[in-house]
């Protein structure tokens, strides 16, 4: 996997990337940039669809996706700062989804955890799945992370099965109904 330091020693474009990456999500935090590219990249790469390529271009796969993602996010409306908060993504298809079920994914960075914040994100993450047509939302959380079900919880999610991954983790699956609203 090649490092934001190692794309910022390659210059020109990548390390154009490198630095908007760190200075936009992190505040200049290079170590902080640094854990979140490795999160990001690994998360990517175990995307469903990407174990048909070779090692070498999985990870350029990955690296794409994420920087798609890291030059179109915008910033929560109303935020005082620029400082990447966490991430949510939402998939409409994968492992043990049935059709119109959207899975709900979200980590926030320690400092920002307690506040309400992964809630929000649910919740318009949810809205913006129901009007692209999803009729079912599920967030699968592992037994372990109370905190996480909680959020679940909160934003009006109920438990439903629980499910193992094909690495054998146990899965908890939380439901809501979606509704798209009227533009």
């Amino acid at each position: 996997m090649r490092s934001l330091y190692d794309l910022h020693a390659e210059g020109g474009d990548e390390a154009k990337f490198a630095e908007q990456f760190t200075h936009q999500w992190h505040a200049g935090d290079w170590h902080a940039a640094e854990d979140h590219w490795e999160q990001l990249v690994v998360r990517m790469l175990r995307a469903k669809g990407l174990e048909m390529y070779s090692a070498e271009s999985a990870m350029r796969q990955a690296e794409m996706y994420i920087r798609n993602f890291a030059e179109t996010a915008l910033p929560v409306p109303g935020s005082r700062c620029e400082v990447l908060a966490g991430t949510v993504d939402l998939r409409f298809a994968g492992e043990g989804l049935a059709p119109g079920q959207v899975n709900v994914a979200y980590g926030l960075y320690p400092s920002w955890r307690g506040r309400g914040l992964a809630t929000r994100a649910v919740l318009l993450a949810s809205q913006y799945a129901a009007n692209e047509g999803a009729e079912e939302a599920v967030i699968q959380v592992e037994p372990e992370n109370p905190a996480s079900a909680a959020v679940a919880r909160w934003a009006g999610f109920t438990p439903g099965k629980q499910t193992h991954g094909k690495d054998g983790t146990r899965f908890n699956w939380y439901l809501r109904e979606l509704h798209a609203t009227t533009r």
